[in-house]
């Protein structure tokens, strides 16, 4: 079927916060399957820490299966599990300072623009 100009086709495609949505054309509103309401930034994390696991999960049961364990990779790089917790301290030593340094001016500008934003106005509405 070919649609003319003065047609409007039953769905359309929109692109939101980098996501292809479907849209009804009769409502011109994306389906309730597709509401992002607070917690959309949460979701494509949760996804990725889904995937990692089971990644994990697959590639550890191949090396299960062969024999493989934690212990002969990490002699095999020449680690130990102190030398890893090692590191581990180390890094955190290094990161923590800088966190707290960008948290003393991060935290009070975002409070000053969430302070001052015009009443009314979420910051997920656009």
């Amino acid at each position: 079927m070919i649609w003319s100009e003065n047609r409007v086709p039953p769905f359309g495609i929109m692109r939101s916060r980098g996501y292809l949505t479907i849209i009804a054309a009769e409502t011109n509103h994306p389906p309730a399957f597709g509401r992002r309401d607070g917690a959309w930034m949460l979701h494509p994390i949760l996804r990725t820490l889904v995937k990692i696991a089971v990644a994990s999960l697959v590639v550890g049961t191949i090396l299960a299966h062969f024999g493989i364990t934690a212990d002969q990779l990490m002699r095999e790089f020449g680690l130990s599990a102190d030398r890893i917790q090692d590191y581990a301290q180390k890094g955190f030593a290094w990161a923590w300072p800088n966190v707290l340094l960008g948290a003393l001016v991060i935290v009070p500008v975002w409070f000053l623009i969430y302070l001052f934003r015009p009443p009314g106005r979420s910051s997920s509405s656009e």
